[in-house]
Order: C-alpha cells, then sequence, then structure tokens
C-alpha cells in the first residue's frame, strides 16, 4: 500500500537546540564511539553512507547505509551506530540487523544542525569492527525552523503508516517502509516564552516477523520530525508483519500487515 503524507506533522519542533547549547565536536563523537564500544580500530570499507553532499534545509535530510554482508546466521550486520559531529549530541540512532533481513540496508531521515561529519560504526557478528564518514554541508541548520508551540493536543495519538507487500515468493528480500506522524521534540527547543519544551521523541522501532524480531532501531531527538524508516525484510514464510513503535510518554503504536509467500 502507497505511503501518504496526510496527517504528517509540520511543526516547528525540528530544531535540534536553542541557541545556548555547545554543538558536538569531533572529539565528542570520538568519546561517544568509545564508550558505545570500547577501544576499537574500525577499519574503513564495508560501509555506504549515501547523503547528499549539501543540503539546504538541517531538518529533514535524507540518509540511506548500505552494508556488504553476507546476511547469514553467524556473518551478519549485528550493530550499527551513527553519529553526528555538530549536533548538540552526537548519537543519532543505533540500528540492529539480523538475517531475517536478506539485506543489510537502512534508510531514514536526520536532523543537522549544520556543516558536520556524519559517522556510522559498524560492529558484525562476528565482532569485526568498520567505519564510514561522510560530510554534509548544510545552508540551514535544523534550528533554523524554531517553533513556538509547546504541546500537543490531550487526545492527540500519533497516525502510522506502512507499505508491506502483501505476496512474496519465498527467499525474496521485500522492502518495508515505515512513517508515524510525530514532533520528535528534542528536549532543546525554547517555546514562545522562553521555556524548553519537554522531550518527547519515538524512542525504539522494531519490526517482528511472526514472534522473531527482524529488526530494531533506537532513534534519538536528531532524527526526523515524522520518523520515516525504511528496510528490507527476508519472506521465509507467510504470517504477521507486526511493527512497533516506543513513545517517551510510555506508548506503544502497532501495526500488523498481513504477508503471504508462494
Amino acid at each position: 500500500m502507497p505511503l501518504t503524507r496526510r496527517h504528517l506533522l509540520t511543526s516547528g519542533a525540528a530544531c535540534l537546540a536553542a541557541p545556548s547549547v555547545l554543538w558536538a565536536r569531533p572529539e565528542d563523537v570520538a568519546y561517544a564511539i568509545t564508550q558505545d564500544f570500547g577501544r576499537i580500530d574500525p577499519q574503513p570499507g564495508g560501509i555506504t553512507l549515501d547523503l547528499p553532499d549539501h543540503s539546504d534545509a538541517g531538518t529533514t535530510v535524507p540518509l540511506t547505509v548500505r552494508i556488504d554482508s553476507p546476511m547469514t546466521v553467524t556473518d551478519y550486520p549485528a550493530e550499527l551506530r551513527l553519529y553526528g559531529s555538530g549536533n548538540p549530541r552526537p548519537r543519532i540512532a543505533t540500528v540492529h540487523f539480523t538475517p531475517l533481513n536478506g539485506r543489510a540496508e537502512f534508510s531514514t531521515r536526520i536532523r543537522l544542525n549544520g556543516a558536520q561529519d556524519v559517522v556510522a560504526v559498524l560492529r558484525t557478528s562476528r565482532d569485526a569492527f568498520h567505519r564510514a564518514d561522510r560530510r554534509v554541508t548544510v545552508t540551514f541548520g535544523a534550528c533554523a525552523a524554531a517553533g513556538t508551540s509547546d504541546s500537543l493536543p490531550p487526545d492527540w495519538v500519533p497516525q502510522t503508516r506502512v507499505a508491506v507487500p502483501a505476496t512474496a515468493r519465498r527467499g525474496e528480500v521485500i522492502d518495508i517502509r515505515t512513517v508515524i506522524t510525530h514532533p520528535m521534540e528534542t528536549g532543546l527547543r525554547l517555546n514562545g516564552v522562553n521555556q524548553y519544551v519537554p522531550l518527547r521523541i519515538i524512542s525504539a522501532f522494531r519490526c517482528f516477523l511472526n514472534d522473531s524480531l527482524a529488526f530494531s532501531v533506537r532513534l534519538e531527538p536528531a532524527i526526523a520530525t515524522n520518523p520515516y524508516l525504511a528496510f528490507p525484510l527476508l519472506a521465509g514464510t507467510s504470517g504477521e508483519v507486526r511493527l512497533e513503535w516506543d513513545d517517551t510518554n510510555g506508548s506503544t503504536y502497532r501495526e500488523v500487515a498481513p504477508l503471504t509467500v508462494t
């Protein structure tokens, strides 16, 4: 089913930070990598970072990561972490693939608060480490779209849109696309009376094929408003594709799509 932008939010919550907040630096990215992985010596190669060289608006920058992997039960990309050297917080997202993906690829849209390096660090299931860096220049950083609203209606509930093929051939790798309406409030934006708007983001996403976890992402405030996530799935058996989004307000939103494998 096709995705539609109807009901998607267009709020000014894309602002990554108030002017008084210090941006991350390359050394902050290095420190975050050490915190996340320990002292490692990641090798170049094996990761393709598909980003524009330049983006006029830093509020929504398309990003796709592709990883060279055989995607077997013993050799697959177990943990991919993305960082930005110019945002208030260096971490962007953490992606967990499994052999059920069939192909290691992930797309989303991110916030960049100015020109910076986007860094990808990968740990494979065999504990090999790889790294890729990509420089992106930005005309207007994410803070350029600061808004004045500071709350959502009390009865507001995000809307989800998913695109999952209804049928597939056994062994085919299908593409899943999802979007959820959400302001992704960073907790660093000032409202019209100069007060910080509380943090509220979609913090995690999971995809199950029947009862098996196939793919998951931890999202940080650097993910753009109305989080878009796309990834592959190996059609091995008929059943249900279950998709879940965790909100920092304690809610979990779910969609279920049938998949018939022939």
